[in-house]
C-alpha cells in the first residue's frame, strides 16, 4: 500500500458542504435527469476533492475519480435483514443500471495514481443527505438511522459492515455520467463557486 496524506475532517466537511450548496445553487440551470443530482454531486465532488488536495498536499500526482453503477442500502436498523433494501440502479443481481432512465448512482472513490485506484481506497457519497428520501420515493419504509448528510470513508471495505450498504460498478453507467457532465457549459463556474465556498467555510473555521 502506498502512503499518502487524507484530508482533515474539516476539510472534508467543507468540501462536502461547498459541493451541496453549489448543486443547489445551480440547480435551476442544471439539465433535467431523473433522480440524477448524484451525478452533479460526484462530478463536481470529484473535481474538488482533487484540487483541495493537490493544493494541501502539493503532490499533483494523486486524484479522486468519478464511479458509476448501483448503490443498495439497508432500510432496517436490523444489521442482519436485507430484506427491506432500497436499490438505486439495478434492482438485483440480475438487472442492470440505465443511464436513460435515471436507474443508477454515481460516487467518488480515491486516491489515485496514474491512472490506478490505491487499495484500500476512499469512498466518498455527498448524497447520503437524500437516501432516505429516495427511498421513501420509491415507497420503502426507512426504519433505520439516518446515515447523515455525506458519506467520507477512508476504507470502501467498511461500507457493508458499518453502513449496510454495498455498491456495484458500471462502467458505461461512469462513462455516460461524466460525458453528460462535460457537456455543461457551466461546469467550470460551478467548480469555481464549489472553490470560494470551501474556502469561506474554511475560513469560518481558522477565525
Amino acid at each position: 500500500m502506498e502512503n499518502y496524506q487524507k484530508l482533515s475532517q474539516i476539510r472534508r466537511y467543507a468540501i462536502a458542504n461547498a459541493v451541496h450548496q453549489t448543486v443547489d445553487t445551480f440547480s435551476d440551470k442544471l439539465p433535467p435527469k431523473t433522480n440524477s443530482l448524484c451525478l452533479y454531486y460526484a462530478n463536481l465532488g470529484m473535481e474538488v476533492c482533487t484540487v483541495v488536495y493537490q493544493k494541501v498536499t502539493q503532490d499533483e500526482t494523486h486524484y479522486y475519480s468519478l464511479v458509476g453503477g448501483s448503490i443498495c442500502i439497508r432500510a432496517t436498523s436490523d444489521c442482519n435483514d436485507t430484506s427491506k433494501a432500497v436499490s438505486f440502479g439495478a434492482m438485483n443481481e440480475f438487472d442492470k443500471p440505465s443511464f436513460e432512465n435515471g436507474r443508477f448512482h454515481c460516487w467518488i472513490v480515491g486516491l489515485c495514481k496514474d491512472n490506478q485506484l490505491i487499495i484500500p481506497n476512499e469512498f466518498i457519497d455527498f448524497t447520503s443527505r437524500s437516501y432516505k428520501f429516495n427511498a421513501l420515493e420509491q415507497h420503502h419504509l426507512w426504519e433505520r438511522e439516518d446515515i447523515g448528510d455525506y458519506l467520507w470513508l477512508d476504507n470502501q471495505g467498511d461500507l457493508e459492515e458499518q453502513y449496510g450498504i454495498s455498491v456495484m460498478v458500471d462502467e458505461n453507467i461512469r462513462l455516460q455520467a461524466r460525458e453528460h457532465w462535460l457537456n455543461i457549459e457551466f461546469k467550470d463556474d460551478m467548480l469555481k463557486y464549489a472553490i470560494k465556498t470551501y474556502l469561506s467555510i474554511i475560513e469560518e473555521f481558522l477565525n
